[in-house]
């Protein structure tokens, strides 16, 4: 099958839930985040006996394999907060290791990634120079609203591509995708979402920019189950005037609910044929291990070359063409853990409370990972939800608005993998 058509398949599919993926060493590079795929912790506590001493395992390293035998290599470096400040790509070449690119994250006060400095090494002159970089922005909720993408020229940073996200609530609803041309910022093609009652995505819609307008391109269906995980991603091209099944994929999970796999078919005459697949692995203590490709050929998956996707410490998805993905861990020993630190799962009072119309609500969570903050009214019903997303580790606040609601009791629950907590707070006009 045509490697476009397959890179577009997988780039879709990964837009399913609110996480951004940067796609590395292939025809696509934009950045979008996932929910569905595994590896969503910067770092694991593995005990904490003292009250200041902690043992934590951390991602140390991918090893990236490519058909013809080649190999690449992320290792991993993080600050004292175990949040990932930068990583190194390797190559191997003759028998050892040469470094090739640095990736260096700068975050914002509350620990969000704010910038990302890419470099190249430069052999000629033996030092790392500047290739790219990406700008962030957020909104008072913490949603990612702007993603700037400039390039080196050898003297300064220049603008190329640019992301914009709108949010109703925490969903992400559409985003305009802009490349720079001629001093300006030019459409590019739009995503679209539609969601549940209970903030599943249900559908995506692309557009492309085309004579002054947005014409559609692909559509996608998803259906979950009762776990709230994807099982399938129906993709619909579209053919002048309806929509035409093409692509179907559907995802399987362990008894952990670990993805174990995706298995890709293509609509052909009338009926899906098998078309490739690939594989996840798991260590007894749940860490994601292995990843693979295959594909469907005289009646049975042979290993091939796809497009592999793995997230990095700091909650972004990187895609290799390549045939298999292998990550190591290593445990830091001795970590400072104070329990009144960002590090400790912890819900505050709302302040100022009572409030009219606009308090803040902070957290704090110990560990990166999907995270839902949603107040409710006191007969148990939702009012609004302030976050569901991804976050790293640490300290956040958002703004909650009751400038629509009535006078009254309200409750916020917080919830953020294993911990969950509730608190009330009163609204008086």
């Amino acid at each position: 099958m045509n490697v476009i058509i397959k890179l577009f398949c997988l780039f879709c599919f990964i837009l399913v839930n609110k996480n951004f993926a940067q796609f590395e060493h292939s025809s696509l590079k934009n950045r979008f985040l996932n929910d569905c795929y595994p590896e969503k912790k910067i770092f694991r506590i593995i005990d904490n006996t003292d009250n200041n001493q902690s043992r934590i395992s951390v991602l140390d390293s991918i090893v990236v394999v490519y058909k013809k035998g080649e190999k690449m290599k992320n290792i991993y470096y993080y600050n004292n907060k175990i949040l990932m400040k930068y990583f190194i790509t390797q190559i191997y070449n003759d028998g050892s290791w040469l470094d090739v690119e640095k990736h260096i994250n700068k975050y914002n006060s509350i620990f969000q990634i704010d910038t990302i400095i890419n470099e190249s090494f430069d052999n000629t002159v033996n030092q790392w120079v500047y290739s790219d970089r990406e700008i962030f922005k957020y909104d008072s909720s913490g949603n990612r609203i702007y993603e700037l993408y400039q390039y080196f020229n050898d003297s300064e940073f220049v603008n190329s591509r640019l992301r914009e996200n709108f949010f109703k609530e925490s969903n992400l609803v559409y985003s305009v995708n802009k490349h720079w041309e001629f001093g300006q910022w030019v459409n590019n093609f739009k995503i679209i979402n539609v969601f549940t009652s209970d903030n599943l995505k249900d559908s995506t819609i692309f557009q492309d920019w085309v004579m002054n307008n947005w014409l559609n391109n692909q559509l996608n269906l998803y259906t979950y189950n009762e776990d709230r995980k994807l099982i399938y991603n129906l993709v619909r091209k579209w053919d002048e005037n309806k929509w035409l099944d093409s692509y179907l994929g559907r995802l399987k999970y362990d008894e952990n609910g670990n993805l174990l796999v995706e298995i890709w078919k293509i609509a052909q005459t009338d009926t899906w044929i098998n078309w490739f697949k690939i594989n996840y692995e798991y260590d007894d203590k749940h860490n994601l291990i292995h990843i693979f490709g295959e594909k469907w050929e005289n009646n049975q998956w042979v290993p091939d070359t796809q497009l592999l996707l793995v997230r990095n410490p700091d909650g972004f998805l990187y895609g290799y063409l390549a045939t298999d993905i292998f990550l190591y861990y290593n445990i830091l020993a001795n970590i400072k853990y104070n329990k009144s630190s960002f590090y400790n799962f912890e819900l505050y009072q709302n302040y100022p409370n009572p409030f009219n119309p606009v308090t803040e609500i902070k957290f704090n969570i110990p560990e990166s990972g999907n995270t839902k903050l949603v107040v409710y009214n006191t007969l148990g019903e939702k009012v609004k939800t302030l976050v569901d997303d991804y976050l790293p580790a640490g300290e956040h606040k958002v703004n909650f608005d009751g400038g629509d609601l009535p006078s009254g009791i309200y409750f916020y629950k917080l919830t953020s993998g294993k911990y969950s907590s509730v608190k009330k707070m009163i609204l008086m006009k």
